[in-house]
């Protein structure tokens, strides 16, 4: 959404999309499902990342999205926040998997932080209830800030992007992905290019997301079959999930929706 929006206007968006989610943990209910995201599919001959261990193995393919993502940088020893962390599974895999000495996942609904906590007890990783737009971390105190599939939420993106660079240390990286419009995609892109940054990477990774979407649909339709939905909840987690076939694989496929990538260096 546009930095004009009206704080009235904010506080809709916001309540919108807790009631969207809390009705998603709720109908998830004690499944295992860390990762919401799209994925991310390898090209054919590009090195692949490592295998997960087999008891993470179902989200491979979610886990390479932050794989790519943050590939512009490197995690090892690093301290890192992840801006709408969601159920967990990002801030798990890069702590598990990505050597980060810390790793912090901020979510704004506070049952999908009770879930992360629930799913994941390790140290160095840990998750807290707070605002993209008033992040509750020192000044220039994190490596990394990771945000994927989520600032389309947020009321203010000028206000996200402020409190990113704020916790940064200089030198410190801002790994970013979301989906969104062709037209809010050079938005977007217009504001990162006006902040003090080294736009080390900005790639549309379309193709890269609809493979992986083909890849894990199987896995997707039958997790929503069992969730044993009206026909109307099953239709809007089929499209939210961008199933083959739903409108939003259609207008992935058709460039009326695009994903897009950034890595940015805070000077």
């Amino acid at each position: 959404m546009d930095s004009e929006l009206s704080k009235h206007q904010a506080q809709e968006m916001h309540s919108t999309v807790t009631d969207m989610y809390t009705e998603v943990n709720n109908e998830l209910g004690n499944r295992y499902q860390p990762f919401l995201n799209y994925g991310y599919g390898y090209p054919e001959g590009a090195p692949p990342m490592p295998l997960l261990e087999a008891q993470d193995r179902d989200f491979q393919i979610s886990a390479q999205l932050y794989h790519f993502v943050t590939s512009a940088t490197s995690l090892p020893g690093k301290d890192i926040v992840e801006v709408g962390s969601g159920r967990g599974g990002g801030s798990y895999y890069m702590k598990k998997y990505c050597g980060a000495r810390s790793v912090v996942g901020l979510e704004y609904l506070g049952q999908s932080v009770d879930i992360a906590r629930n799913s994941f007890a390790i140290d160095g990783l840990s998750f807290v209830q707070g605002d993209a737009e008033q992040l509750p971390f020192d000044t220039a105190s994190k490596d990394v800030v990771v945000n994927i599939e989520s600032s389309h939420c947020y009321p203010n993106l000028d206000s996200f992007y402020s409190e990113t660079l704020r916790i940064l240390k200089p030198g410190g990286y801002f790994c970013y992905a979301d989906l969104v419009t062709p037209e809010k995609s050079r938005e977007i892109e217009a504001k990162l290019r006006k902040l003090p940054v080294e736009l080390a990477r900005c790639r549309d990774i379309t193709a890269n997301v609809l493979a992986s979407l083909a890849a894990d649909n199987a896995r997707k339709v039958a997790l929503i079959k069992d969730m044993d939905l009206s026909e109307a909840r099953a239709g809007w987690w089929l499209n939210e999930w961008a199933c083959v076939g739903t409108t939003i694989w259609d207008e992935l496929n058709h460039g009326q929706l695009v994903y897009v990538s950034y890595a940015l260096m805070k000077i």
